[in-house]
């Protein structure tokens, strides 16, 4: 009797049990202060892999059996495995610049040092760049920062020639630094002067933007006229014209040095102190230049710009002309275009 109470009793709590309505899950049975702090027991706790989130929220994070995604609040984390390969489509350089970096606030903070997460951007790298990035009189302005880090730090996303890399902006897009290995080196083939003619034309702005009006240093802090001595700095006629010592070829303008060039020899013949004449100023045979701006002075390409003065035309009364082919001048004082008459002799 006692065996068939006790069934009756058992059989009673089944039923009870069966007929009671069964309560939603909570989330994940997870503490109720789980949305602050999960971010951070996640990235410390090395018991808390992120196969245990897994199990509830799906293998691709986008709900599970729990229907709830993980991307529902943090559209970017947790990350895919090729968050960090450069040129994969999820890699986080390319989805941050789309996003504006917004996305990426929300766990590592406004200020991108850690956040909720603790782990800061510039554990890796230095961008998101600082507000004041692009403002030359802050201490984070980027010109002053990548020099104190190393061209290194900037390859690391605009890429190894600074076209662009990984974040697709060019640094050239704004200035004309980083310059190549060997810029300031005269033997090297990336020798600044070569970039200047050839790249930029002779528009020295471009180099007055990093280093100043006066090329004393400028924002960057390097002074062109540590090397560029003479009056003027790299505005210097000896800075395209001859050399240190002289203001004519060689070297000329094409890199000529020897004297059967004729911008090398003839220049020698003429501004050379001999015995039989002086040095010759540049404005006897050129048109004379105010400024290095001048329109009269830079030309693209560079061709011999010839105008002689009342020198070589004697006031004007001769035509003197320069015949660039066989180098040489006709109707020239300088070369014999003139007469003494014995008329006009005080010894007549």
């Amino acid at each position: 009797m006692r065996k068939l109470l006790a069934l009756l009793i058992i059989f009673s709590f089944c039923l009870l049990s069966c007929s009671e309505k069964k309560q939603p899950l909570t989330v994940g049975s997870h503490p109720s202060d789980w949305l602050e702090v999960h971010g951070k027991m996640v990235v410390k706790d090395s018991s808390l892999s992120m196969q245990s989130c897994q199990a509830c929220h799906g293998v691709d994070y986008s709900g599970g059996a729990s229907g709830v995604s993980c991307y529902s609040c943090h559209v970017l984390y947790p990350h895919t495995k090729d968050w960090l390969t450069v040129g994969s489509a999820t890699f986080h350089g390319g989805i941050a610049l789309q996003s504006h970096n917004d996305k990426c606030q929300s766990c590592h903070g406004e200020d991108y040092k850690g956040g909720n997460s603790e782990v800061s951007c510039y554990a890796c790298h230095t961008y998101p760049h600082a507000l004041s990035w692009t403002d030359e009189n802050s201490v984070e302005f980027h010109g002053k920062v990548s020099r104190q880090l190393g061209k290194e730090e900037c390859q690391a996303c605009h890429g190894t020639d600074f076209s662009g890399g990984s974040s697709g902006k060019s640094c050239f897009e704004c200035h004309t630094y980083p310059h190549k290995d060997g810029f300031a080196q005269p033997g090297s083939p990336n020798f600044h002067r070569g970039f200047i003619k050839q790249s930029i034309k002779w528009d020295l702005s471009q180099c007055q933007a990093c280093h100043g009006s006066d090329y004393t240093g400028g924002r960057v802090e390097v002074s062109c006229t540590t090397c560029h001595t003479s009056v003027g700095g790299p505005e210097a006629c000896n800075t395209c014209h001859g050399n240190e010592n002289n203001f004519a070829p060689p070297v000329d303008l094409s890199g000529n040095t020897d004297i059967s060039a004729t911008g090398v020899g003839a220049h020698q013949k003429h501004v050379a102190d001999t015995k039989i004449t002086v040095l010759l100023d540049c404005e006897v045979c050129h048109t004379p230049v105010v400024n290095f701006s001048d329109a009269t002075h830079i030309d693209d390409p560079p061709s011999p710009d010839i105008h002689f003065n009342t020198l070589a035309t004697d006031s004007n009364r001769l035509t003197t002309v320069w015949t660039h082919g066989n180098a040489t001048c006709s109707e020239a004082y300088c070369h014999g275009a003139f007469e003494f008459k014995k008329s006009e002799s005080a010894y007549a």
